[in-house]
């Protein structure tokens, strides 16, 4: 009498073995940061980034953009996009606490620029938007065809002291993929980025996201807003509940 063959979700799941550059040594570091994609898994610790191709988990690129802000989720992948949370970046003024993120492009294998964040540090609102596949019925619903960008955005909440936020925008640049043959460990001079646009007092926000051309921001007001980051204003309002019971 023949057995039913095991489903796969019965199947010990598969152990992969990823192995770590020389610097980084797990008994010395307890602090190993990682972000992953369907084509990359990234590992950080303290100011250097590997960056592994995947499913190969080939090593394909070691940076070391700055040291790497804890507690925060330091690593954080965008598709082609990797976005690196460092900490400190040198202010003129001594009471303001700053980080920064590095920017780098996973196909080009490029670095796009530095963000610098001037905010309190306990709270960090950011986002990327990526382009939206343009379908058949975009601007039928309107007198004006639709502008969709061509380029990521990243979005930034930019909000201190209880006052009403700001929504930031920066354009990144898009590159062809181009071919780069072997590992490069890179160390490079930060290109500091300016922002494209700014939406000014939009409200208190505890959380942001974002798709296409609208951002998403929950308020502390009970209400959810949808902005155009290309128009700069905002589309429309949801009202929670605001019964305090």
């Amino acid at each position: 009498m023949s057995m039913p063959t095991p489903s796969p979700a019965s199947e010990a799941p598969r152990q992969l073995t990823v192995p770590l550059p020389p610097k980084i040594d797990p008994e010395d570091h307890q602090y190993i940061e990682f972000a992953s994609s369907s084509t990359h898994l990234v590992l950080g610790c303290n100011n250097s980034v590997s960056i592994y191709s995947l499913p190969a988990f080939d090593l394909v690129d070691t940076i070391s953009p700055g040291r790497l802000l804890r507690y925060f989720d330091p690593l954080r992948v965008y598709e082609r996009l990797l976005v690196v949370i460092c900490d400190s970046y040198e202010s003129e003024d001594p009471f303001k606490e700053c980080c920064f993120l590095y920017i780098w492009d996973l196909s080009s294998r490029e670095h796009i620029g530095t963000v610098i964040y001037n905010v309190n540090r306990t709270q960090i609102l950011m986002s990327v938007s990526l382009p939206l596949a343009e379908t058949p019925d975009d601007g039928e619903r309107s007198s004006e065809p639709l502008k969709r960008p061509r380029d990521p955005f990243l979005i930034l909440c930019v909000q201190a002291n209880g006052t009403l936020a700001e929504l930031e925008t920066y354009v990144l640049s898009h590159q062809d993929k181009k071919s780069v043959e072997g590992c490069i460990e890179r160390t490079r001079e930060p290109m500091v980025m300016t922002p494209a646009a700014t939406i000014c007092s939009v409200h208190l926000v505890y959380c942001l996201a974002s798709m296409g051309r609208t951002a998403l921001t929950g308020g502390w007001d009970r209400t959810v807003r949808a902005w155009d980051i290309i128009v700069g204003n905002c589309q429309m309002v949801f009202i929670g509940d605001s019964d305090s019971d």
